[in-house]
């Protein structure tokens, strides 16, 4: 059965429009006992009790609430002021914001936790990535992976998870969605023979645009802070005849999907849970590490061990643990670079004591260096990862050899999976962010995370 999750960009807090939409889809997901996933801007959790709006939040109580960021567009938003060299620095204001959003959102709609985080727009930032699981958000949605089979993957500590269809880019009259590389005008019975190939399929919507023609934030945001808080200009509204289609729709969506057996409707609680099962059930046996080596050898990407999948950076605190130990490893959180890995050019020769020191000096979720010194010698992470892993298995000495030491992300999957990572640049104005915006660290920095990369379980 195709698992079907319904989720909301819970973003405006310019309009009392949005708001309505809100309560209106958070009642039609109820009425057909349904839970929706509602990511939450702290300011528009603000909004609402400045001006009164008690329904919004009490309409949430049936469903699943995440957080949507503090600001969404306002500037400098959240990949403008993370885009610095400096990790701890950007984490420092990340914290800042982001906290306070959680926050907000937190007190008014009564939740201990918040289940998962979702980026706003196109604002992929590697530090929010890891700061969010830090905080207990172990489910990151809409992330840069797009699996044209729905499929989930592991990344910087957290299960990220495809945004597939925008509701309203289906609902309005005239809209098409892909099918066998064309555009299918939408129709209830071919949407759902579509979707029903995936594995998982994310179903999302803007509230504000059940009742408005185009985004706040382009109106309000798009480049600059063009209106002080609480001075926005009203974005333009659609005809009544078409939101109440885009509900009618809506609803009968709802219906099929209950009706249909090809599917089961769940929401990100469920996520949440299995990514906890699965992440307790990992556990790295030293008598698999000839495994390990093999399926590393075959293709330097993350491994499938009896007990789970293993990332590089996995991979690599197992092989540092194996070299003084052969008690069963437990992975932990991981990191990837925040500059690009130095291998060797040349066969450097070590020996098992070299490897040991290496070995011991690992630091458990930490950024890995790019290379490693020892006695005058330098190598690269993936040369010292093999090397380990062979004076684990018993080598007094080991000749490191050149090789690749990033992970191919091309996979040949012909879908927008691991291989976007590559293509991946912020730079200039995309979304709303400002026009001369430099992405001087933060598209590089997620490549060079392709060491925490790996399948679900």
């Amino acid at each position: 059965m195709t698992e079907v999750y319904f989720c909301f960009d819970t973003e405006d807090y310019t309009s009392p429009k949005a708001w309505d939409a809100i309560v209106r889809e958070a009642d039609l997901l109820k009425k057909h006992g349904v839970r929706g996933n509602f990511n939450v801007v702290g300011y528009n959790a603000r909004e609402w009790i400045r001006n009164k709006r008690y329904d919004v939040p009490q309409a949430l109580e049936y469903h699943n609430v995440g957080t949507h960021s503090l600001r969404h567009s306002y500037h400098p938003t959240l990949l403008e002021y993370t885009d610095l060299e400096s990790y701890d620095e950007a984490r420092r204001l990340l914290l800042e914001q982001e906290c306070e959003g959680i926050g907000m959102v937190k007190a008014v709609t009564g939740r201990d936790r918040l289940l998962f985080a979702c980026p706003p727009g196109n604002s992929l930032s590697y530090v929010a990535m890891y700061e969010y699981v830090e905080l207990g958000i172990k489910l990151y949605l809409g992330s840069v992976f797009a699996f044209r089979d729905g499929r989930s993957v592991y990344f910087c500590n957290g299960l990220h998870t495809n945004y597939d269809y925008a509701l309203e880019g289906l609902f309005y009259p005239g809209r098409t969605f892909r099918s066998n590389h064309k555009d299918v005008p939408y129709e209830t019975g071919a949407f759902l023979d579509e979707i029903s190939r995936k594995k998982r399929v994310v179903l999302y919507t803007h509230p504000t645009r059940a009742y408005h023609s185009t985004f706040w934030d382009l109106v309000n945001y798009d480049g600059e802070n063009k209106h002080p808080m609480h001075e926005w200009e009203p974005t333009p509204l659609v005809p009544p005849e078409t939101t109440e289609r885009f509900f009618a729709e809506f609803d009968k969506l709802v219906a099929a999907l209950k009706n249909d057996k090809r599917f089961v409707i769940r929401d990100m609680a469920y996520l949440d849970e299995k990514v906890t099962r699965d992440n307790a059930a990992r556990v790295i046996r030293f008598d698999e590490l000839g495994e390990m080596k093999r399926q590393l050898e075959n293709d330097f990407f993350a491994v499938k061990l009896p007990s789970g999948t293993f990332s590089l950076s996995d991979c690599f605190a197992a092989a540092a643990h194996f070299c003084n130990s052969k008690e069963d490893f437990y992975p932990q959180r991981v990191r990837g670079f925040l500059s690009t890995p130095l291998g060797v050019t040349s066969p450097v020769k070590l020996t098992a004591d070299d490897v040991k020191t290496l070995a011991a000096a690992y630091v458990p979720n930490a950024f890995m260096p790019t290379h490693y010194r020892v006695r005058g010698r330098s190598v690269g992470p993936a040369d010292l990862l093999f090397a380990m892993i062979d004076v684990a298995l018993g080598a007094e000495e080991v000749t490191v050899e050149p090789r690749p030491q990033l992970p191919t992300l091309d996979r040949g999957l012909n879908d927008l999976g691991y291989e976007m990572l590559e293509r991946l640049s912020f730079k200039g104005k995309t979304w709303v962010n400002v026009p001369d915006f430099a992405d001087n660290f933060l598209s590089a920095r997620l490549k060079l995370q392709s060491w925490t990369l790996r399948e679900e379980e």
